[in-house]
């Protein structure tokens, strides 16, 4: 069973419980503004390196007609998370939620490609991550909404952005190129998390959030030589989301 289907599971056996609780969970609109860290990138990361590994391998053979010796991966993906969110409660058990998530890349992943003698292609990629949530959860409230466990589940629309710069020396020629690719749509996303009140209308939370979404597609790499020309070459690539986040965050409620 799938992180997310374990995920929406748990909400739908909890809600029959919640129903017959006495709960004193805080109606209305709250705002809340969180940062974390994706600790599931593995999928994401992996394709960035097998795309480069087949983009620069397929790009040497085209320009110096040769083999690679050997190819070599350098940093890792980090990914910073930051996020902005609104939350509605209503009947004292639910709440809906939307607001806009962003991810980036703190450390872009390298990658190069040696073939005999001095000749090379290292490639750099970043990544960017925006999300709009629209997630309908609910919540626990523990000692009269001193604290609040809660989950949810729903759609969210997601846009990834991979970049590209690449550099070599093959044929007497230096190489280059910059490129962006993006794209966007519809994938699945849950939470779960709780907070705790620390003043009034003020809370920390930390919560785990979970998105379902991945594309391939096709791109075209643009490439100059030091000779003034240009040409391109076709490569997949796939875009993802990082599957989990882990949050840390303040919430004020109206």
């Amino acid at each position: 069973m799938s992180k997310l289907n374990c995920i929406t599971f748990t909400i739908v056996t909890l809600f029959a419980m919640v129903l017959s609780t006495d709960l004193y969970a805080d109606l209305g609109l709250s705002f809340q503004a969180m940062g974390g860290y994706a600790i599931d990138r593995g999928e994401t990361e992996d394709a960035i390196r097998k795309s480069a590994q087949k983009g620069s391998e397929d790009l040497i053979q085209q320009v110096a007609g040769s083999p690679v010796e050997k190819h070599d991966h350098f940093n890792s993906m980090q990914l910073v998370d930051l996020s902005v969110f609104v939350e509605y409660s209503l009947w004292y058990r639910f709440f809906i939620r939307t607001g806009v998530e962003y991810m980036v890349s703190i450390d872009d992943v390298k990658s190069e490609a040696d073939v005999s003698g001095a000749e090379y292609y290292a490639i750099n990629h970043s990544y960017e991550y925006i999300a709009v949530p629209f997630i309908l959860g609910i919540s626990i409230p523990i000692n009269r909404g001193m604290h609040n466990i809660y989950m949810g589940t729903g759609a969210c629309y997601n846009i990834v952005m991979i970049g590209r710069e690449g550099e070599g020396y093959m044929s007497a020629l230096d190489y280059s190129d910059e490129n962006e690719f993006d794209v966007a749509g519809i994938g699945a996303v849950a939470l779960v998390g709780i907070n705790t009140k620390i003043f009034r209308n003020v809370s920390v939370a930390i919560e785990m959030i979970y998105h379902e979404f991945r594309r391939e597609r096709d791109v075209s790499v643009e490439v100059k030589d030091g000779g003034g020309g240009s040409f391109s070459h076709k490569q997949k690539y796939l875009f993802a989301a990082p599957k989990t986040s882990i949050r840390l965050g303040v919430r004020y409620s109206i």
